[in-house]
């Protein structure tokens, strides 16, 4: 498989967009669309950054093993190939995405507090977001 099939199901398998992906990982948009494209290649530092990201090897990435490493990646690819029940591959599966949806929170929030600080405004989606979260605050 192409490093950049491989990209692009890691990046689904998180629900994340390319933006997301660029901004966690340090790098413009466009050049992140590049990889996910096949219009620019990885190189070898690169390549180890993905890798540390999404907790895979490297190899997986370059396509040279099919075996995803890590709980999060094996959860979320095939959560059939944890030894669990079926209730508890589901709670699982409910973990991370409660997990990952707090971390969007409170990426966007973070946003919001910048924006607010700077003079800015933040987004619609962030300050929806904030809004509902300052909502919950004792």
């Amino acid at each position: 498989m192409a490093i950049r099939y491989r990209l692009k199901e890691l990046r689904m398998a998180r629900r994340m967009s390319q933006a997301e992906i660029a901004e966690q990982m340090g790098l413009k948009l466009g050049t992140y669309r590049n990889y996910e494209q096949g219009v620019r290649e990885l190189n070898g530092e690169t390549l180890i950054r993905f890798a540390e990201y999404y907790q895979v090897s490297t190899d997986y990435i370059l396509g040279r093993d099919v075996q995803q490493q890590g709980l999060l990646a094996a959860s979320r690819k095939n959560p059939a190939q944890i030894e669990l029940s079926e209730d508890g591959r589901r709670q699982v599966r409910e973990f991370i995405d409660f997990v990952m949806q707090k971390e969007r929170e409170k990426r966007l929030e973070e946003e919001a507090r910048l924006r607010a600080r700077s003079g800015g405004t933040p987004s619609d989606d962030s300050q929806r977001i904030l809004d509902g979260i300052l909502d919950d605050e004792p």
